[in-house]
């Protein structure tokens, strides 16, 4: 009889909580070092742009992601041109509880870790999708001032796809 109960009360559990299987959901789940896992996309957004100026001149984007996983993982941003071109597509290594910040040139206000695209490829009105191996990691987007000392720029909406679990984005 106990372990008639026990059986019946393993599947109510599988049955009750399937999305904690999913990698990212549940911490103790997670593996020590996700980088190789497979990538699903956890934003996306538009008005991306850069004058393709010279660095710490014009205008730029910035990307800022930090990764609350127990774990590393990989980031991947695909930069679009408003006519759909791939202008980057670049996978990044993200450490556990760190912040790495991708631009599209360097600018003045904020230390870069990776710059996206070479100096002199202007983008107007581009989009980003952003993928991960882990839902644990969140993003900000910014159109700055690529010669300011203190941050001047505009926000940019983001579409969140595949939330943090518990969290209300």
């Amino acid at each position: 009889m106990k372990s008639l109960c026990l059986a019946l009360a393993a599947a109510v559990l599988s049955i009750a909580f399937p999305a904690y299987a999913q990698r990212g959901n549940a911490p103790d789940l997670v593996l020590p070092n996700a980088e190789n896992d497979p990538l699903f996309p956890i934003y996306r957004t538009s008005g991306v742009a850069d004058d393709g100026g010279a660095a710490n001149t014009g205008w730029a984007t910035a990307i800022h992601c930090t990764n609350l996983s127990s774990s590393a993982e990989s980031l991947q941003v695909i930069l679009r041109q408003h006519t759909g071109q791939v202008l980057a597509n670049q996978t990044f290594f993200i450490g556990t509880t760190t912040t790495i910040t991708i631009v599209t040139h360097i600018g003045t206000v904020f230390p870069q870790d990776h710059n996206l695209i070479s100096a002199g490829t202007p983008i107007d009105q581009g989009n980003f999708t952003i993928t991960a191996t882990s839902t644990n990691i969140y993003c900000s987007v910014m159109v700055f001032d690529a010669a300011a000392t203190s941050p001047v720029g505009i926000l940019l909406h983001m579409i969140r796809f595949n939330p943090m679990a518990g969290s209300t984005e």
